[in-house]
């Protein structure tokens, strides 16, 4: 690897210069005394050499030539609670194989007097929690979270907000809402749990409130009388509202599905190649998944083709092969076709034939490839994903639908402010 651009990130002195951190493309090194630490993503060297990668269930520790497999166990918060290996391959953990346990205090202090195994002296137990780094040099005693320091002695950030006038009723060195339980702060931006969104009395859609937990979900409340008894429970304090019973469609990946969906809206309006002349003509969609490491991606499926005059667009869901099982499938969706288009007839009039602003198919038919059929026969087989169609046409509208019928729509304005909070 090559690095030719340098910046500077920080240097702190005290007597001489005892650390000094660089920044180069992709890869930040940290030099001390005699010692020098370079990480390139998930990839940690010491002295050039490569003490540890990252990998899904825990991570892999050089130990003299090798890499030793080391599992870990982390509570919903992401702390790193328990790492160990399986040195003989036995299939089973006895204590000499337990690399550390950590137990925390709720702000971040590692309580004392117990615990307190360890076996390793590899970096990677630098990672505890948050499942940030601990930065030991000099004795800060701080964590690493991108954008912030965190000091867990004080349960404060060392440095200000940098989304300050977005939370202007916290101070700017406060830590996850002062709820460490139940938020957690993934960069140093902002805390964070499965926000709850709402209408404002202008039909402006804003977060109203936030569930308590941590799983990557947006939920949108369409119900008017819900939504204010939501925002009346947050301004008391409630910070884990409880959504059973609630009219309610949720975003299972997130913010993914927010951007796969605004990236599908886009797709359709240009041409799928230079000769195509299919703008506004085909028909674009997506979905996010669960991958085996538990992670979402967004699959972008291959456009549908160019619609002629008078027929209707279409698409292959899920590309034309299996469709994720149950357990992976989070979310789907489709962008009909947006360009009118004018025919003359023999008699000098003319028919406009435009793409549906609403999923195709009705809610008791048993059409099976209709938007409504093929989501009534993925809940018929366990499926809980959610489903959106988007029309194009007449504007821009956002449906979430099921197999019987549109639960809610919202405005593609409305519907892009579920992924930025605003």
């Amino acid at each position: 690897m090559h690095y030719t651009q340098e910046k500077l990130v920080y240097a702190l002195e005290k007597n001489y210069k005892n650390i000094i951190k660089r920044e180069f493309q992709g890869r930040q090194q940290v030099t001390l005394i005699n010692s020098t630490t370079e990480y390139a993503g998930g990839y940690i060297y010491e002295d050039g050499i490569l003490k540890f990668f990252s990998q899904p269930e825990g991570y892999a520790a050089y130990n003299n030539g090798v890499f030793d497999y080391i599992y870990q166990y982390k509570d919903h918060l992401g702390n790193v609670r328990l790492s160990y290996g399986d040195a003989d391959n036995n299939g089973s953990v006895n204590i000499a194989e337990i690399v550390e346990e950590n137990n925390y205090y709720p702000f971040g202090m590692k309580h004392k007097g117990y615990n307190s195994v360890s076996t390793s002296t590899n970096p990677a137990l630098k990672y505890k929690y948050n499942g940030k780094e601990f930065l030991d040099e000099l004795g800060l005693n701080m964590y690493d979270y991108g954008t912030r320091n965190y000091d867990p002695a004080i349960g404060r950030w060392m440095n200000i907000d940098p989304l300050t006038e977005k939370m202007r009723r916290y101070s700017p060195y406060n830590y996850a809402f002062d709820n460490p339980v139940f938020f957690i702060d993934p960069d140093g931006m902002s805390p964070s749990s499965d926000p709850i969104f709402g209408k404002n009395f202008w039909g402006t859609v804003k977060q109203i409130g936030d569930d308590g937990n941590n799983s990557g979900k947006i939920h949108y409340v369409y119900n008017k009388d819900q939504v204010k008894e939501i925002k009346k429970q947050t301004a008391e304090g409630n910070t884990a509202i409880n959504l059973n019973g609630i009219d309610k469609v949720t975003l299972n990946g997130g913010t993914n599905t927010v951007d796969g969906v605004v990236a599908s809206v886009e797709a359709e309006r240009t041409n799928t190649s230079p000769t195509a002349n299919d703008a506004g003509l085909h028909e674009e969609g997506g979905n996010t998944q669960l991958n085996q490491s538990g992670n979402i991606d967004t699959v972008t499926w291959t456009p549908g083709p160019k619609k002629d005059v008078t027929g209707n667009g279409s698409i292959s869901i899920f590309n034309g092969i299996a469709t994720p099982s149950a357990a992976e499938l989070l979310d789907y969706w489709h962008v009909h076709t947006s360009k009118t288009q004018t025919v003359t007839q023999a008699d000098g009039t003319e028919n406009t034939f435009r793409g549906s602003m609403t999923p195709s198919g009705n809610a008791t038919g048993t059409d099976l490839r209709s938007d409504f059929g093929v989501h009534r026969r993925l809940i018929n087989e366990g499926y809980t994903a959610t489903a959106i169609q988007v029309g194009t046409s007449n504007g821009t509208s956002v449906n979430f639908y099921n197999g019987g019928g549109v639960i809610t729509t919202l405005s593609f304005k409305n519907f892009k402010r579920l992924g930025n909070g605003n």
